[in-house]
């Protein structure tokens, strides 16, 4: 039994050490950053992504400045979220060079993938692209593929600060990256509460639904000379698509509000259709406040009723 016991605490004590060692990947302080190729991701001014057909090298673009390289080795919510503050704070830094890089075995898929995510791709105020390399990417980076996050701080093309995020989080690593950034920058460095809030404020300023393409969503319901049975059959095709694709409902929402509002709706398609751009403008449109909401946005508040009076 002394025997078991001592071998299981071995095992537990092997174990805890393993879980506190360090986690490596990329150049680490005071090393060179090495050329980046990346095919860089623009979008123009209706919101619709393009993928640059030659890469660059990104380290050469920075061209020594504060730099903040977010290597994406698995797209993940928190991943993206955590890239969404940290390129609102690095938009804020005078001459600081931010960028999130996305590496893929598959650059055709991703590709796609960013055609269809590219409201919430605009959300992140930074340089956005695609590795020239692959899933690994450049050889001399030495990435860690078990990482989800690989965060490079760099200042004059050395690196100053690297975070390997096996499980990133906004919580648990914006604010330390940030920091890093802004002793880069030589800036004061963020509080928690401005980082967060510059965050939330740049995800609620994007406008509903941006980046959607609603005549190709739209257009095979609006045929003037469909029968009520082809209606049916195309706006279940759009539900199906809406169901799926919160960006897709809110743009159908807001442009269905609109046509409705301007009292416009006989222009689209035949009645049937009408109906549900009707329909989808009550379910998936801007929903007015309630009027306690406005009172309090307006300084005042609705009287309370007495006790009692609310089973009236």
């Amino acid at each position: 039994a002394a025997c078991a016991a001592a071998m299981l605490c071995l095992i537990l004590t092997m174990s805890a050490c393993a879980a506190d060692d360090p986690v490596f990947s990329g150049p680490q302080a005071e090393e060179k950053l090495p050329p980046f190729p990346v095919k860089t991701v623009s979008f123009d001014d209706n919101g619709q992504m393009k993928l640059a057909a030659e890469a660059v090298d990104w380290i050469a673009e920075a061209n020594g400045k504060p730099t903040l390289l977010i290597v994406v080795h698995e797209v993940t919510r928190p991943a993206i979220g955590l890239a969404r503050v940290l390129g609102s704070y690095g938009a804020k830094l005078e001459g600081a060079y931010v960028g999130m890089i996305v590496l893929t075995p598959d650059a055709t898929e991703t590709e796609a993938w960013m055609r269809r995510a590219a409201g919430t791709m605009k959300q992140l105020s930074m340089r956005i692209g695609i590795s020239a390399d692959g899933a690994e990417g450049p050889g001399a980076y030495g990435l860690n593929r078990n990482v989800q996050v690989t965060a490079l701080v760099g200042k004059a093309g050395v690196v100053t600060a690297n975070f390997a995020l096996v499980q990133p989080s906004v919580q648990g690593d914006a604010l330390k990256i940030a920091k890093a950034l802004a002793a880069a920058a030589g800036a004061q460095p963020p509080t928690e509460q401005a980082l967060l809030a510059a965050g939330r404020r740049m995800r609620d300023d994007q406008p509903a639904g941006r980046g959607v393409d609603l005549r190709s969503v739209l257009g095979p319901l609006l045929g003037k000379s469909l029968t009520p049975e082809q209606v049916a059959k195309e706006a279940a095709n759009v539900e199906k698509l809406a169901g799926e694709k919160r960006e897709v409902r809110e743009a159908i929402g807001v442009a269905a509000s609109r046509i409705v509002a301007a009292d416009k709706l006989a222009n689209y398609g035949t009645p049937a259709a009408q109906e549900h751009l009707k329909r989808w403008a009550e379910q998936w449109g801007p929903k007015a406040a309630p009027d306690s909401d406005r009172d309090a946005k307006n300084g005042t508040r609705q009287p309370e009723k007495p006790r009692g009076e609310e089973s009236r």
